[in-house]
């Protein structure tokens, strides 16, 4: 690699990373006030908040980071026409560094998207996932006060009357809401955990279950000597299982049979990551390539139209994604928006002359 693309691709990298940080820690302390909610409401220590929302952060980098290419690269390039070192390497050599040091630029930021999208993400969404039920099922195991209503989770509510020596909980009582067919109540005398074939439940003895129809407005119910709950289904701690693992995971999952729609859908939505990644930084190279004299001055600023753009197309692309979800068979759609930046950057290739070995230099910007 010649130094002078070694030179522009280092800035390249310097430009992106700055604002990916940025972005990170915002996100990061967005992240870090959502997961108040462990220690106000479901008594876990700051480790696990600080532990929990570190986890975002690959999310929230595969979120920006077209974002971060597409300014990088305009940031870099106008840094370059403001202290006036994109004039002699323009009459020197031309564009070629330039496009050498974007088309490695590039690549190693489609790697990255790739890596984050496929693998990484799916991870922490996993480990999210994981602690989120351990917590809940903590929640209802250890949380609930005698004589004290816990909301254990949205529309499900728990009570124990009082604890004997043993731990068995004595009056049992939960109110469920969750299923917006009906209700439940389940009352019993006496409640206990046990491990059965290495799931945690609450045995219930004694007791009955009373169930409210919404729709025809009845009630009915049954009674039982005993009964066991899953401490998962109780807290409704399953997000684990519904975790979309990595890529590799579901080809092998599929074991060379065709995958489903909707896992067609997750892999192919992996991928249009990498093609925002593309079109946004060829759009922001384009937009700032050529040289300027800086004679003028411009009104708006061109990061600020990189931005506008960028959030426009990937708008737009989060809608048409919303749309296919209902209809997994339309995913050759999710590529669409992604490809908009494209439309602008073909024609500007030769509006502006950019293929030439010397351009212009005396237009403003």
């Amino acid at each position: 690699m010649e130094l002078l693309t070694r030179y522009i691709l280092k800035k390249y990298l310097v430009a992106a990373a700055g604002i990916a940080f940025l972005l990170c820690f915002l996100g990061w302390l967005i992240q870090l006030l959502r997961a108040v909610e462990l220690v106000t409401n479901k008594g876990q220590g700051l480790g696990a908040m600080v532990y929990q929302s570190f986890l975002s952060l690959p999310e929230i980098l595969n979120i920006v980071l077209f974002l971060c290419v597409a300014l990088g690269i305009s940031r870099t390039v106008r840094a370059l026409q403001f202290s006036k070192e994109i004039f002699p390497i323009y009459a020197g050599v031309g564009l070629k560094p330039f496009l050498r040091s974007w088309a490695l630029f590039i690549g190693i930021s489609i790697v990255t998207s790739l890596a984050l999208t496929h693998f990484i993400v799916p991870a922490t969404k996993y480990l999210i996932a994981v602690q989120s039920d351990q917590i809940n099922a903590d929640l209802v195991a250890n949380s609930s006060r005698p004589g004290r209503f816990t909301e254990v989770s949205s529309g499900l509510t728990m009570m124990i009357r009082d604890r004997a020596p043993d731990g068995t909980g004595l009056g049992f009582f939960i109110y469920d809401t969750r299923d917006p067919l009906r209700s439940q109540t389940i009352i019993a005398e006496e409640s206990q955990l046990a491990q059965i074939d290495g799931v945690l439940t609450v045995r219930l003895r004694r007791g009955s279950i009373q169930y409210f129809t919404y729709a025809t407005r009845k009630m009915t119910g049954l009674e039982f000597d005993t009964y066991s709950l899953a401490v998962a289904d109780l807290s409704g701690s399953n997000s684990a299982a519904s975790v979309t693992p990595n890529s590799l995971e579901l080809l092998r999952k599929s074991g060379g049979s065709p995958l489903s729609a909707r896992d067609t859908l997750n892999l192919h939505l992996r991928n249009v990551a990498a093609l925002y990644v593309f079109s946004m930084g060829l759009l922001a190279f384009l937009m700032v390539s050529r040289p300027n004299t800086m004679r003028g001055k411009s009104r708006v600023s061109i990061e600020f139209v990189v931005l506008a753009i960028a959030v426009i197309v990937k708008v737009i692309g989060t809608g048409v994604e919303q749309y296919v979800f209902r209809s997994p068979t339309l995913w050759p759609l999710v590529y669409a928006p992604a490809m908009l930046p494209l439309v602008v950057s073909v024609p500007a290739v030769f509006r502006q002359g950019l293929l030439q070995r010397t351009p212009n230099l005396g237009g403003t910007g």
